[in-house]
């Protein structure tokens, strides 16, 4: 009797919870009171998020660029992604990714990455399509942090929040069918998810999602952390 009357109670606050929350704009605008549970961080590939971001930026300069030139945007072929062994090393699995990510926030790219990671050799490559661009990607700088936050709010009600940060800095390169230099800037983007889990007697309920990037939309973004184990940096 005890156990149901337990959790009819449990089921009275959820929803007293959610309306009051709903009422206010969203149940967690609210004040909390965040405990940090751990801090991970590591210098890899941490999702396809941060780079989709990474290749959007570029996208979006480029073609501004281009309309201020009065240049035509033409199909570009990524061939190379360059790095130096202290930042990060560009492994084949890694490659096969960036064939995935690239169209996701570039969408006239495509990535034809070659197994060559000497620039000046690849630099040769733009002449083989005259109709088409050629980029080529020099990593700078590469991270990947989690924090992983909880509010205890009632008893054995809590949230847990969830922040994935990806900061990414990098030299793009881009020539036309005749070799010529096009485009050169760097790209520094650093965007993130919040994510806020409603942990609970009767359940587990997924109940805030926000991002701050440059795009309207939330794409799909893989799996989070798809290389977890490389995290090095951990403090409870």
């Amino acid at each position: 009797m005890r156990s149901q009357r337990l959790k009819i109670f449990s089921i009275l606050f959820l929803l007293a919870f959610v309306f009051w929350g709903a009422a206010s704009d969203g149940c967690f605008d609210i004040p909390h009171d965040w405990s940090i549970i751990s801090i991970q961080s590591c210098d890899c590939f941490g999702s396809t998020f941060g780079f989709s971001e990474f290749f959007y930026q570029i996208d979006t300069k480029l073609r501004k660029y281009l309309s201020d030139t009065n240049r035509e945007l033409k199909p570009i072929i990524l061939r190379g992604i360059f790095s130096d062994p202290q930042v990060t090393e560009i492994t084949d699995p890694w490659k096969k990714e960036f064939i995935k990510i690239t169209p996701v926030g570039w969408t006239t790219c495509e990535a034809n990455l070659s197994s060559q990671n000497d620039f000046t050799i690849l630099e040769a490559t733009a002449k083989s399509t005259p109709d088409s661009f050629s980029a080529f990607l020099e990593i700078k700088k590469l991270e990947t942090s989690q924090i992983n936050l909880v509010d205890r709010i009632f008893f054995s009600w809590a949230i847990i929040r969830v922040i994935l940060c990806e900061k990414i800095s990098g030299i793009i390169r881009i020539l036309d069918g005749d070799g010529k230099l096009v485009f050169l800037d760097e790209i520094k983007i650093s965007p993130t998810i919040i994510s806020d889990i409603l942990w609970s007697p009767n359940g587990i309920y997924f109940s805030h999602l926000e991002k701050n990037d440059s795009r309207r939309i939330v794409l799909d973004v893989g799996e989070i952390f798809p290389l977890s184990t490389n995290f090095k940096k951990e403090h409870h």
